[in-house]
């Protein structure tokens, strides 16, 4: 029997038609990326699901003042101007692994970029910037090739007390605004002429939301009479998540106490007086705040402590110790925290040093005193 006979050309030809696709896997795409960003309206972020309206502007009584935003920058959520991008190649394996991961710095909130054939996952964040040039968050993309993780380094401010589950020593710096978004496997392979994956004409969008938020506490001093006269300048808030991934938005199962300004002043339009701050936290821990939908869902975690140390008119000065795990479980994607306390209840210390009073921490005389909130 003769075998047929395959003219060379058309072997060729054969030949060519079976590589092309793997060669086409190298051909570029230009791809516009616009970012967008959601939820930086107070208002309409702070929407918690089982109430009509979260009128938070008529709760928050402490006000944010001209020496206030000189002090502590702006209140709300403030539209950043540039980013980081991230292009991650993505394995072949259908398991989404990071292969390699490309770095874009996005000046405004537009990007040309060039994709060679593959698939690919891409992540963005905020470029940070401060008031003073000292930036406190600290991004680790070295750890892992799968996940940006970002935290913040620790403070020289001393925790007053040990509580379960928080990170003992000292607090750590309050995070940054920080908003982040990614979009996952993007195809840019292109197999056959008339076969195209993906239409890459047109801008790809990439949206991105806070994985930062915002709590404002405020301690309502009734009857001081003049006398608490001050504050030392700062708060700590315990049980808070030491970081998040970006990648993920999920935080981390590290609880620390964060530290924060505050400033004591009248209340606005009142006569008590009032210590009140503005805390950026990560939220809580091994959570996604972003994407919980009713207090419910937020795991159980860690209680959450305010810590305020308040000046007394005789020189001496105490560290007041406040159990709002209640408070901060409810607004679990930020919002306002009050404590209202009658100063009438309150023993005089009779020496220096940071005492505490608490229904768990003991005074200077270790007795313990219960402030009803």
């Amino acid at each position: 029997m003769r075998r047929p006979i395959v003219p060379y050309a058309a072997l060729l030809l054969l030949l060519s038609c079976q590589i092309e696709p793997d060669l086409r896997l190298h051909r570029d795409h230009e791809v516009r990326i616009d970012l967008e960003l959601d939820g930086l309206d107070l208002d309409s972020y702070w929407d918690y699901g089982g109430e009509e309206t979260y009128d938070w502007r008529s709760e928050w009584l402490y006000g944010w003042d001209e020496d206030d935003m000189k002090l502590f920058g702006t209140l709300e959520y403030a539209l950043p101007e540039s980013f980081n991008l991230r292009r991650y190649l993505l394995s072949d394996d259908g398991e989404g692994t990071h292969l390699d991961s490309k770095p874009d710095y996005v000046k405004g909130y537009s990007h040309l970029c060039t994709f060679r054939g593959g698939r690919y996952d891409l992540l963005a964040w905020n470029d940070i910037v401060t008031l003073d040039g000292v930036q406190s968050l600290v991004f680790d993309e070295k750890t892992s090739l799968q996940d940006v993780f970002a935290t913040t380094n620790l403070t020289k401010v001393k925790i007053k007390n040990q509580y379960p589950g928080t990170k003992s020593g000292y607090a750590s710096h309050m995070p940054e605004l920080l908003y982040s978004g990614q979009r996952k496997d993007l195809s840019f392979i292109e197999p056959m002429d008339s076969c195209m994956t993906g239409d890459w004409s047109h801008p790809l969008k990439m949206v991105l939301r806070p994985v930062t938020y915002i709590y404002l506490t405020q301690v309502i001093l009734h009857n001081n009479r003049g006398r608490i006269m001050g504050v030392d300048g700062g708060a700590n808030l315990t049980g808070m998540a030491a970081g998040v991934s970006l990648n993920t938005g999920v935080n981390g199962g590290e609880a620390v106490a964060v530290h924060y300004p505050v400033r004591f002043k009248k209340a606005a339009g009142g006569t008590d007086d009032i210590v009140g701050g503005r805390l950026v936290t990560f939220g809580l821990c091994e959570t996604c705040p972003d994407r919980v939908t009713k207090a419910e869902e937020v795991p159980p975690s860690l209680r959450n402590y305010l810590e305020v140390d308040m000046y007394f008119a005789n020189g001496c000065d105490s560290t007041f110790v406040f159990d709002v795990t209640d408070r901060v479980r409810r607004r679990y994607k930020g919002g306002v925290i009050t404590v209202e306390l009658d100063v009438d209840g309150i023993r005089m210390p009779k020496r220096p040093g940071g005492s505490a009073f608490d229904a768990v921490v003991k005074d200077p005389d270790d007795s313990f005193i219960e402030i009803d909130m």
